[in-house]
């Protein structure tokens, strides 16, 4: 049994992890991870929950599914060494795989306590060169991997929600309501300028109450990608990843985080498309 480490907000790990398991033909699986929306890509018999009211509850709970002898293979996403340093011991009998994508290592190298030995890892975009050194420790196997994500099929939209007689501009974001709702803005403000009149559909996972915005929880949003005339999107990997044969269209807003470098994620994203 395969078990895959997906811990964080969002749907960034969520939709990383299920591309990887999709392209790889990866079965059987269980997904570890504390974000309620996995059930909107998971069935809820595939995901193992790390509950609790605290960092410690929840690294307990992640100790014990790593340590369980159900698993012989473990998946990392992103956090070689687990969100809070909670990965920093595993059984040695279980072989281990690490998923990387770009990392502020600075802010997280404080939790690595001990070096990780990776059978193989797949790194999916440019990393930070100290995150790349620490990766050379850590086993010879690191594979640079393009992920294959599905394309987009607009049919699987209802008709009834798709506008008609205007342009389309599309926003998507999702988990942090206020940059939902920053990017909106954004999107309205350009319209603004630039003189249109477009319908705006945002797709999220909560809903925002803006004036003449149509709000839904439709999912995968790249399905609206080759119907919107404009595109709206943060700074994560999943997002700019999809978005890349639709540059011409696309504005990508940065946001802060902790860990993840979207401010150079979105700079490379104009360079390179």
């Amino acid at each position: 049994m395969n078990l895959f480490y997906a811990m964080g907000g969002g749907m960034g790990h969520l939709s990383r992890v299920h591309t990887f398991i999709n392209q790889f033909h990866i079965s059987p699986y269980k997904i570890l991870t504390n974000n309620p929306l996995a059930e909107k890509l998971f069935n809820p018999e595939n995901i193992l929950y790390a509950e609790g009211k605290t960092i410690t509850q929840v690294s307990r709970q992640v100790s014990i599914a790593i340590h369980s002898t159900a698993y012989n293979e473990l998946y990392i996403d992103t956090f070689p060494v687990g969100l809070f340093g909670e990965l920093n011991t595993i059984k040695a009998n279980i072989k281990t795989h690490y998923l990387a994508r770009r990392l502020k290592w600075d802010a997280y190298k404080a939790l690595v306590k001990n070096i990780p030995v990776f059978n193989t890892t797949y790194c999916f975009e440019e990393l930070e060169p100290a995150h790349e050194t620490f990766l050379q420790k850590t086993g010879k196997n690191i594979l640079a991997t393009n992920l294959q994500y599905p394309a987009p099929n607009p049919a699987r939209i209802p008709a009834h929600l798709i506008p008609e007689g205007k342009p389309l501009w599309l926003v998507v974001h999702a988990f942090i309501r206020e940059e939902t709702e920053a990017l909106v803005s954004y999107a309205k403000e350009i319209a603004a300028l630039e003189n249109y009149n477009p319908v705006f559909v945002v797709l999220t996972d909560q809903q925002i109450d803006i004036e003449n915005v149509f709000c839904y929880t439709y999912f995968p949003a790249y399905d609206w990608f080759p119907l919107a005339d404009r595109i709206f999107v943060g700074g994560g990997f999943n997002s700019l990843q999809q978005a890349a044969p639709y540059r011409h269209k696309t504005t990508a807003m940065p946001f802060p985080r902790k860990y993840d470098d979207q401010f150079w994620r979105v700079d490379y994203f104009k360079r390179t498309h």
